[in-house]
């Protein structure tokens, strides 16, 4: 700490000293590296701005006035003034292209990893990596020289893998560090780069040993407020959330605050990602409000250095790059981009904003309807058979930049809540607006998805598709309690084998245009207890939104809110039949395999269970057998094997408590009734797309592990407390 100050209070007395006294390029350029590596940045930032008036002297083919350049632009970078740091490498690139020395090329090298960082802080994984294979490209071609910048550019590769997986390369990281300990041993700050690299992964096998490491590296480098320290702890406490270490990473997280306000301010662009995993931390605790909040911070401190115009202009430039698609980042773990920088601009409001989103979407719009004649001139100018192939390719090719520009929906959900009127697609829940069912059944909701437009504009819709096993994943039914709380949705298992994307058409909806669909609530969100609950449906045009941590943000459609109230079940039996469950489980024969349905025990089902046997009876039964079947669940001294039998007939009858994720059962035999999906244009008479899946009987293997079924014993006698049970003689 003391050493720190020191150095501060010497860089203070030195630049002062430097500017009074007008001394050389150099000497200005040495203070400027000493104040950034004592984490004065805004010192160094005054000192190399003054360098960069100096090297106005030298002729404009000079090393020493790009060097300046590329120098600032990454002090910048760290600064978060992004605008200005991107026109100073395209500053320094544009004027050093036409060199061919070494000095000079890798002067562009560092230019364009200094790109590839900035897009890389603002999300855009397809932009940083064009700039990144600009960079490693040319360092890789100067050989040794550009050993310590060709580890700089792999660590940046991985970076991007980690973000996206469409790009980068999941192998960089390890070589980069390889190059760098060789270099520098293993204790070197150079290997922060590489080591803050290794710690993510895009299929969150992240690894937050490697993230500490840099931490300790750091802190012993630099000290505990310099704001590369603090950059590292933010690093790790991201690996940490994405390990589910949720506690730790508050710590950390909070410490990672600490440290980068002090260093560079309370709303530096570095401290989003540390309010992004307090966000999941209160969301793992069940504090939705508070998560919620904390997420809104993180993208607010996101683009907290950048004016509006600078806000539409990385953004026009994302959207309108070579690799761009309405599904970028569609891998990403936190956030899509385009959805963010938007919904950024739609807090904001303002004259600027609404002004770039009126321009960009005529200008779009006049895109599709010219690529649209294109389609129909080549449609007709194509009937030569012998040019097949070619005039496939060209018409495939037309189509996908006709589809780019017909995904409009985003900007104009923007603007139309800048502007506030009504969104442009609203989702309406057919039917009244309050429902009541008993506990554990959850109904079908039937919707409609419609152009409500009041500007009448076209609007690009994706139909159909997005599933897996019944599962449209571009919808999300959010729940809230009586007491405010948005409930979580259903975790991602499968309700059947097949696991598959499926099947998607991108149309437009016409001004009053709707599309409609049927959702089976039941496999958005889990059972609901008892109560009061308000329900509302989202629907997203091109992300699978159903498994998404965070919602808010992202542009989606939404409903009106319906009331649903779920009531205890009542469940009328009589002697008889208790009688009657009793005797078939005394015949039942624990020792022959479980039979497991998945659906409701029917016709379609008698092939798998006989309806004469003691099976097909309890199943027969229905719920009127439940109560006694859970009393036997809990009775002492039953032996493993007929729990499980009891289990699977409880799941069978029920739907609830599904054995089948543990190793409960023991060997098991399974049929699924299945599913369909049916989608159609409102006012159709029959279905644009229907889909479905049904299997034969399947077998499972596994050993019986009596401590498994414990927890699940423990859930039944938690929904015993839902049922209302009435026996009458």
């Amino acid at each position: 700490m003391l050493r720190s100050v020191l150095t501060l209070v010497c860089l203070t007395l030195l630049s002062t000293t430097v500017r009074a006294k007008g001394d050389s390029w150099p000497d200005v350029m040495k203070s400027a590296g000493e104040a950034r590596r004592a984490g004065a940045y805004q010192q160094a930032k005054e000192l190399l701005t003054g360098a960069l008036v100096l090297s106005k002297e030298f002729d404009k083919a000079d090393f020493r006035r790009t060097e300046t350049k590329v120098r600032l632009a990454g002090l910048l970078l760290e600064l978060g003034a992004y605008a200005r740091c991107e026109q100073l490498c395209n500053e320094s690139i544009d004027a050093l292209k036409e060199k061919e020395d070494t000095e000079h090329q890798l002067q562009i090298a560092r230019a364009e990893g200094i790109l590839t960082g900035l897009y890389l802080e603002l999300g855009m994984a397809d932009l940083a990596d064009e700039h990144c294979t600009r960079g490693l490209t040319i360092c890789k071609s100067l050989g040794k020289k550009a050993d310590e910048d060709v580890a700089q550019f792999l660590a940046l590769e991985r970076r991007i893998w980690n973000l996206n997986s469409n790009e980068g390369n999941s192998g960089s990281g390890w070589r980069s560090l390889q190059i760098l300990e060789k270099s520098y041993g293993k204790s070197d700050p150079r290997l922060i780069v590489a080591l803050e690299a290794l710690a993510g992964d895009c299929y969150s096998d992240w690894h937050p040993e490697y993230a500490r490491r840099a931490g300790l590296i750091a802190e012993a480098a630099y000290g505990k407020h310099h704001p590369i320290y603090g950059r590292c702890l933010s690093t790790f406490a991201t690996a940490l959330r994405h390990t589910r270490y949720y506690e730790k990473s508050e710590l950390v997280s909070n410490l990672a605050i600490k440290v980068l306000s002090q260093s560079l301010g309370p709303d530096h662009p570095q401290l989003s990602a540390a309010y992004r995993n307090l966000a999941s931390v209160e969301r793992e605790r069940g504090h939705s409000d508070r998560a919620e909040a904390h997420y809104r911070k993180s993208i607010q401190l996101r683009f907290s250095t950048l004016t509006d115009a600078e806000l539409c202009h990385f953004l026009d430039q994302f959207i309108e790059s070579s690799k761009y698609s309405s599904f970028a980042s569609f891998f990403s773990s936190d956030d899509n981009v385009s959805d963010v920088f938007l919904t950024e601009m739609t807090r904001r409001g303002g004259g600027v904003i609404q002004q770039f989103l009126v321009k960009k979407l005529e200008t779009w719009r006049r895109r599709y309807l010219q690529v649209g004649r294109e389609l129909e001139n080549h449609e007709v100018d194509s009937q030569d058979e012998s040019d097949f192939p070619e005039n496939v390719a060209k018409q495939s090719k037309i189509r996908s930049r006709r589809e780019r520009y017909a995904r409009n929906l985003q900007f104009a959900t923007a603007l139309c809540r800048i502007q506030q009127k009504p969104d442009p697609l609203h989702i309406f829940i057919d039917g009244p607006n309050e429902r009541t069912y008993k506990f554990p059944e959850l109904p079908d909701l039937a919707v409609t998805i419609r152009n409500v437009d009041t500007e009448k504009r076209e609007i690009g819709f994706t139909e159909s598709g997005n599933y897996r096993s019944g599962r449209q994943r571009r919808w999300r039914i959010e729940v809230t309690d009586a007491a405010g709380k948005v409930l979580e949705p259903a975790p991602n298992t499968q309700t059947g084998p097949l696991i598959g994307g499926g099947w998607v058409n991108l149309t437009t909806l016409k001004p009053a245009e709707g599309w409609q669909t049927t959702l089976a609530m039941s496999r958005f969100v889990d059972t609901l207890e008892p109560g009061e609950y308000q329900v509302r449906v989202l629907y997203h045009n091109d992300l699978t939104i159903l498994e998404w941590e965070f919602v808010d943000g992202l542009i989606v459609c939404r409903s009106d809110p319906i009331k649903l109230t779920v009531k205890r079940r009542a469940i009328e039996t009589t002697k008889e039949q208790q009688l009657e469950v009793e005797t078939l489980l005394k015949q039942l024969d624990d020792q022959q395999i479980c039979r497991v349905i998945v659906g409701r025990y029917g016709e379609w089902a008698h092939e798998f269970i006989n309806p004469k046997s003691e099976y097909g009876r309890l199943l027969t039964l229905g719920w009127p057998a439940v109560p006694t079947l859970i009393e036997e669940l809990e009775r002492e001294g039953q032996t493993p094997r007929r729990r499980a039998h009891l289990l699977a007939f409880l799941f069978s009858i029920t739907g609830e408590i599904d054995p089948r994720e543990t190793s409960a059962l023991g060997n098991y035999s399974m049929l699924e009734q299945g599913w369909s999906l049916t989608f159609k244009r409102e006012g159709s008479d029959s279905p644009n797309f229907s889909s479905g899946f049904t299997a034969g009987p399947s077998k499972h293997s596994a050993a019986l592990d009596a401590t498994a079924q414990t927890p699940l014993i423990k859930q039944w006698q938690h929904l015993k407390s839902n049922l209302q049970v009435t026996q009458s003689n």
